[in-house]
């Protein structure tokens, strides 16, 4: 990548992903298939990369609810992110 000044900006490879499911407790697709890949990752798995799948917000997950205490679309601000 190049910028208007001459400058090449370098892409780090990741080497770690990570893959959420359940952020929103009552929405079960994204629920329903990191279970699945708890059980078996061989689906999400590539040379060189480590994958982990992990569920979100499972107090919401268990009582099939958007959230219990804080809806997690609505905590990645700015001021969190830092």
């Amino acid at each position: 990548m190049s910028t208007s000044g001459g400058n090449s900006a370098r892409v780090t490879e990741a080497r770690r992903v990570a893959i959420f499911g359940g952020t929103h407790g009552n929405e079960m697709s994204g629920v329903t298939l990191v279970n699945l890949w708890m059980k078996n990752g061989a689906e999400i798995q590539r040379k060189r990369v480590e994958t982990t799948p992990f569920i979100t917000n499972p107090k919401a997950v268990e009582k099939c609810s958007r959230y219990v205490d804080t809806d997690l679309n609505r905590a990645f601000t700015p001021e969190n992110l830092r």
